[in-house]
């Protein structure tokens, strides 16, 4: 599958890196960090609909780029400031498609590298989105302690209390990361909290990246957090309303959380119905390259196996191991 033509650099900014990497004249114009910017929202879109395995050769070669025009480059101060904003952009979207495309050690180090640029830049919000993504790797390869300690909001930093949207970015990562460690009742609370402030605290003013964070997201959160807290029904209830909200764009986002909802079928033993959702997610995945979700369906297809003997399951088990290799 090949990288979508809109998301490759355009001409006029091929030719400015060409320009600096030639070596003539590295001044940085206003115009090649607006251009950068423009590629962070790109990025995020495109991983959203083709996930991260056909985008990381180009999201890696962002925050190089970016790190030759703050060594050899020439800018303003302000400009040096948006630079480190956007390395710590470009860094955490190579972070989590590397993420995504099952590379865990590359996404840490990616992640650690995108903070340290947020620091640098002096945007704190920067670096509060990056933890919510960080977070969601440690708690996915089985360390649900740390992402818990990192989403949980500090005052210090932020002198009086955590800046918006930081506060409706963290409650939802953090009520997952409780539920990966059977904290049921910080889970809920948490959970709570992310609805109170999805309700109270949203702004025309909120940076471009706290896009993520709707009454969609919050629900596959809830969702996923019922799931692994034993509570399948009530889980499947927010999966379908999440599903029902998220638009066409959100490929990979559809892919998991049918899983999601196959396995929550599956655990009340309702196995007409979790073939469905799960044959669903598996057409999905034709059109995208994620890792991340073809493990979903792969861990499903083994809960599965107790069931192959009925015809319904059997057939998608047929049909897993052609499509995913199982």
């Amino acid at each position: 599958m090949t990288v979508p033509q809109w998301s490759v650099y355009s001409g006029q900014l091929r030719a400015d890196i060409a320009h600096a990497a030639s070596g003539q004249g590295r001044r940085v114009s206003a115009g090649m960090v607006d251009r950068i910017a423009a590629q962070v929202t790109d990025l995020q879109r495109a991983d959203d609909t083709h996930g991260g395995g056909d985008l990381i050769i180009e999201a890696e070669a962002h925050p190089s780029f970016v790190t030759r025009l703050l060594d050899h480059g020439s800018y303003t101060e302000a400009q040096e400031r948006r630079l480190f904003a956007r390395a710590a952009d470009l860094s955490r979207m190579a972070g989590w498609m590397a993420f995504d495309d099952g590379r865990h050690a590359a996404a840490q180090l990616y992640f650690a590298a995108a903070l340290r640029a947020a620091h640098t830049s002096g945007d704190v919000l920067l670096g509060a989105n990056v933890l919510p993504f960080a977070a969601v790797q440690h708690y996915s390869v089985g360390n649900p302690s740390t992402p818990t300690r990192w989403s949980a909001p500090r005052r210090a930093p932020y002198e009086a209390a955590p800046p918006r949207p930081w506060t409706r970015c963290s409650p939802p990562r953090q009520a997952r990361a409780l539920a990966k460690a059977g904290d049921a009742p910080a889970c809920y609370r948490a959970l709570n909290r992310a609805a109170d402030l999805l309700d109270e605290d949203r702004r025309d003013d909120d940076p471009p990246w706290a896009y993520w964070v709707e009454q969609a997201e919050i629900d596959m959160l809830t969702g996923s957090s019922l799931l692994d807290l034993g509570r399948p029904a009530e889980a499947q209830v927010k999966f379908r309303a999440a599903d029902a909200a998220y638009g066409p764009g959100y490929v990979r986002t559809h892919a998991l959380y049918l899983t999601r909802m196959a396995t929550a079928q599956l655990q009340q033993r309702d196995v007409d119905a979790a073939c469905g959702s799960a044959t669903q997610a598996l057409d999905l995945l034709a059109d995208i390259n994620s890792a991340r979700s073809i493990d979903h369906v792969q861990t499903f297809a083994k809960q599965l196996l107790p069931y192959q003997s009925t015809p319904v399951a059997r057939e998608f088990l047929e049909r897993a191991r052609t499509a995913i290799a199982l």
